[in-house]
């Protein structure tokens, strides 16, 4: 199978022009750029990742992730160590489609979304592919609706993205606010964010990398260094001004995580300044 198709498109010209769409599948040691037409490329990546260079900055794009290159822009990507991806394309130009992206926060400096649920953003490039060639008057008129459909998807999408992440600094600031609490938990912090235990756990660790309760044990134990570093508090005070009930379960849980016990931290910190 050709990894490498693209197909022409013979429809209207006006605000919104469609140009070809395209797909590489299963592509290894792909490349492109710099872009240097008056067009814009809309890609969505179905699998595998790559290195995207935008405005000098390296950003590692990976699958289910929508991005843009903007017209004459000096992006550059490539697939890492001759890995392969499957993307799909469409090029297109217009005033709206500025419009679009602008509205989406998607710009020449962030031109990459990562999405988490992308079948259906995935399904209008497959039916755009389906449709672009054919000559009849509704399948023109299909191809520009769904343009309109994908940035109408995108906004929900990016949307909930932004609140999603609204979620998370929320969260992030609570637990910098409540951990001396020796009570808070995640249980508690997911109840004063209104959201279900199971659906906040896999929501923060897909956004932060770290599970709720383990971003809480670090907030904790890091206000600890910097209370053994700085005070002259006792490793018991210390262990309940950081949300510790205690004090052998501080210490046991704080060499799990710097190596060394307290008392240790606190030597070494002496000994260095």
């Amino acid at each position: 199978m050709n990894p490498y198709e693209e197909r022409i498109y013979q429809g209207f010209k006006n605000e919104l022009k469609l140009y070809y769409c395209g797909k590489r599948i299963k592509n290894r040691g792909h490349s492109f750029g710099p872009y240097d037409r008056n067009t814009y490329l809309l890609y969505y990546i179905k699998e595998g990742s790559a290195t995207l260079i935008s405005n000098g900055c390296k950003k590692e794009i990976s699958a289910r992730g929508f991005f843009v290159n903007f017209p004459n822009s000096q992006n550059i990507y490539y697939t890492n160590n001759n890995s392969f991806w499957s993307i799909k394309w469409i090029v297109v130009e217009g005033a709206i489609i500025e419009n679009y992206l602008s509205l989406l926060d998607i710009s020449r400096d962030k031109p990459f979304v990562q999405l988490t649920d992308s079948n259906d953003i995935e399904y209008l490039f497959d039916e755009m592919y389906e449709n672009f060639d054919k000559s009849t008057l509704s399948s023109k008129i299909y191809c520009v609706s769904l343009i309109h459909k994908l940035f109408s998807l995108l906004s929900e999408k990016v949307s909930l993205l932004k609140t999603e992440n609204k979620y998370i600094i929320t969260a992030l600031d609570i637990i910098g606010r409540d951990f001396q609490n020796p009570d808070f938990n995640v249980n508690t912090l997911s109840k004063m964010m209104g959201l279900h235990y199971n659906y906040f756990s896999i929501l923060f660790k897909r956004e932060t990398g770290i599970s709720p309760k383990k971003a809480i044990n670090d907030c904790r134990i890091k206000n600890a260094c910097k209370m053994l570093k700085f005070t002259d508090n006792s490793v018991k005070n210390i262990s309940l001004k950081c949300g510790f009930s205690d004090e052998f379960y501080f210490s046991r849980n704080f060499k799990k995580v710097m190596k060394v016990s307290p008392t240790e931290y606190r030597k070494c910190e002496e000994y260095l300044s």
